[in-house]
Order: C-alpha cells, then structure tokens, then sequence
C-alpha cells in the first residue's frame, strides 16, 4: 500500500509539473518608469502694455505757392522741397486682443527739427520755416507669424509756421495737420522692440497775401522716415 501511496504521489507531482509548463503562470510584468515626452515651450506675445521710447529719422517737405485770382489758380511755384534731420520722443499704451492677432493702440509725442525753404515768386523772394511740435495718434496692427508687429495708423501734427520775406508782411501761424503713418515693429528682446515707421502729414493751407478776389496761398506736407527703439513696461514675450 506504502508503494501505491508513493506512486498516486509522483503522478500528482509530475502531473503539476506539466501543468505548470503548459500553463505558465500570468504574474503582472514589473511596473516600468513613464517618461511623458518633452515638447518644446513656445514662446506666447502680448503687446498690451504701456511703452516710451525715441526716434530719429529723415523729413522731406514739398510747398506750394499758389496765386490764385478771381477764384482761380493762375500761377504756381511747386515742389520746393525741403529737408531736415528729426527725431521725438512718445509715449503710448497698446491693446493685444487676446487670443487674436490684433493689436490697438494709442500714442503722443513731440517733434525736434525744422524744416526750411525759400523761394522766389515774380520780383519777391520767402523763406519759412515749419516746425512741427506736439502730435498725437491712433494705431492698427497685424502681428506676422507671432512676433513682428506691421501696422497702420493715423496721426494729428501741431505745427509753428514763420514766414519772411520782400514783398510780404512778416507771418508766425499756427498750423495743424493730420495724415496717414505705416511700420513694422520687431521685438528684440523681452522689453525692447525696433521699428520702421513712415508718416505723411498734410499741413493747413497758409494764405500769405490777400487782396480783394486775388490771394496767394501756401499749401505744405511732409514725408518722414524714422527708425524707433521702443522700451516697454511689460514683457512682450516669455
């Protein structure tokens, strides 16, 4: 019996053990360390913020003469060009639309440099300067793949007006004139940013001499070209 005993065993054993090789046992794989991948961070831009900085550039006038006689210009002197170094500073506060690429914003300065021309008309000679002073302006602008800003805007220029010459009474007006601007602005770090910007303003018309229907007119613009460093309160970007 000792012996049937031994032998029901060994089957027993022998039976687990092919068991156990057919059917492995299902233990749960060691737990293995997760690494969540590593995107690179964006930089986000917000030109919302107050800023101040200065500007420097090139100025390019044109002045009419125009005589103008019973309602009608009968003579006139054109393009007498002028051209002047200037430069100013501004001061203006910008609104980024969030979650847009739209930005808004307002701005005033002043304007150092004159513009000087003379010229002659008949047996009499002029000269005048124009000297703007304080402008203020509003502004639209697109950003361009995320960072450089490219805008547009309009402006209100305040400007001296002195005229001297043989033949005319000594002239001091204050003048006012307004026209379009245009830039592209490029952040050049997180407070600092760069820019091209173009204005054109056109000035009120002057009139220099008048006599019964006939009258002699002055009419003035300017094309400005200027690079600004612009320095702001806020990050522009992080």
């Amino acid at each position: 019996m000792l012996r049937s005993l031994t032998l029901i065993l060994g089957l027993l054993m022998a039976t687990q053990a092919a068991a156990e090789g057919l059917f492995p046992s299902r233990r749960p794989p060691p737990p293995q360390a997760k690494f969540d991948p590593i995107e690179p961070k964006t930089q986000e831009y917000s030109w919302t913020g107050l800023y101040f900085g200065v500007g420097a550039g090139y100025e390019i006038g044109t002045n009419e003469l125009d005589y103008v006689a019973g309602g009608l210009s009968v003579a006139n002197v054109d393009s007498l060009a002028t051209r002047g170094f200037t430069a100013d500073p501004r001061i203006g506060y910008d609104f980024h639309l969030p979650k847009t690429v739209l930005v808004f914003g307002a701005f005033g300065g002043y304007n150092f440099g004159e513009a000087d021309f003379n010229a002659r008309f008949g047996p009499n000679v002029l000269g005048a300067t124009i000297d703007p002073n304080w402008y203020v302006g509003l502004r639209a602008g697109y950003m361009l793949r995320n960072t450089s800003l490219l805008y547009v805007g309009y402006i209100y220029q305040w400007a001296d007006l002195d005229i001297a010459g043989t033949g005319f009474a000594p002239i001091h007006r204050d003048l006012g004139g307004h026209g379009p601007i245009a830039g592209l602005e490029v952040p050049i770090s997180p407070f600092i940013s760069l820019a091209g910007e173009y204005s054109y303003v056109r000035y009120d018309d002057v009139v220099m001499w008048a006599g019964g229907a006939n009258r002699l007119d002055l009419d003035a613009d300017s094309h400005t070209f200027k690079a600004r460093l612009t320095f702001r309160t806020g990050p522009l970007f992080q």
